[in-house]
């Protein structure tokens, strides 16, 4: 070998080891700093667990000083429907019953019914009041000279009330998607069982449905033997016409209760005579 090439041999072998050792580094930077993230995601998760087992502790700690300033070692309640009216069923176990001391329930309505001792150390009762979207039951022990009072669980009713429907459309007399079918059912095992009425509202879906002129017709729905609630809408859904149309139910409960579906039960769109349509589930709910 040309002994004027050496150098540069020598440099380029030196350059060669140079890069390799940077990359070596690289390396071993690159694994360093991914033992630090796994390290921090770890602390992290420590963090989290303890600041969970922290606030389940706080929450121990609170419920217990709660049982503990309670005047009744154990409270049960439950709500149900019937004929327009809320049924609230309480129970309690008072710590201490003083002589003369007697029981109320009552609703910040004004609504009140008593609870009487069931012989086993329950005090129970039930109070039928008017619908609402929140109740605060309140257990009242008093004799002549003094009166204790304690507020149980607050208590919602929305779910209580809600209805599910399921809408599907089928053909009329003519072959066209204008018959609007649906079945309901309560969304709660202890809500309400009888429906009275049911109606579809067509509405035009561009517009806004909160303006009057958005409404195409209202048709009130007939149920069959199989229980099945149909409603012809094909006075109001119109083939030809370029239009959204959206239908929103009503129902109306035994003893007056007024449900609607704040989302479209069903939908159809036209433009000329192509025409597209879609059912499904629905929610309904009371207004308060």
């Amino acid at each position: 070998m040309d002994k004027k090439k050496l150098p540069a041999v020598a440099a380029g072998i030196a350059l060669a080891a140079l890069v390799w050792l940077n990359w070596v580094h690289f390396d071993q930077i690159n694994r360093l700093y991914g033992e630090v993230n796994e390290l921090q995601d770890g602390l992290n998760d420590l963090k989290e667990d303890y600041r969970r087992a922290m606030d389940s502790q706080r929450l121990l700690l609170q419920e217990g000083l709660e049982r503990e300033a309670s005047l009744f070692s154990r409270a049960e309640t439950s709500l149900s429907y019937d004929n327009g009216m809320l049924v609230l069923e309480a129970a309690v176990v008072p710590k201490e019953l003083r002589a003369g001391e007697t029981a109320l329930l009552t609703l910040d309505t004004g609504e009140s019914a008593p609870l009487t001792d069931d012989g086993t150390g329950w005090l129970r009762g039930s109070l039928s009041c008017s619908v609402q979207e929140q109740l605060v039951p309140v257990v009242t022990l008093s004799t002549q000279e003094s009166t204790r009072r304690e507020a149980l669980p607050e208590m919602w009713t929305e779910e209580l009330l809600t209805y599910q429907g399921t809408s599907q459309w089928a053909c009329d007399a003519e072959g066209l998607d204008s018959i609007l079918m649906v079945t309901l059912k309560p969304y709660h095992r202890d809500g309400p069982r009888q429906v009275a009425e049911v109606w579809v509202e067509v509405r035009y879906a561009a517009l806004d449905p909160e303006a009057p002129s958005s409404l195409a017709g209202r048709v009130q729905a007939v149920q069959d033997a199989e229980g099945t609630w149909r409603a012809d809408l094909g006075d109001h859904i119109v083939k030809g016409e370029t239009y959204d149309y959206a239908c929103y139910l009503t129902v109306e409960l035994e003893g007056g209760l007024e449900l609607t579906s704040l989302d479209p039960a069903a939908e159809q769109s036209w433009e000329g005579n192509s025409g597209h349509s879609s059912s499904g589930d629905c929610y309904l709910r009371p207004s308060f």
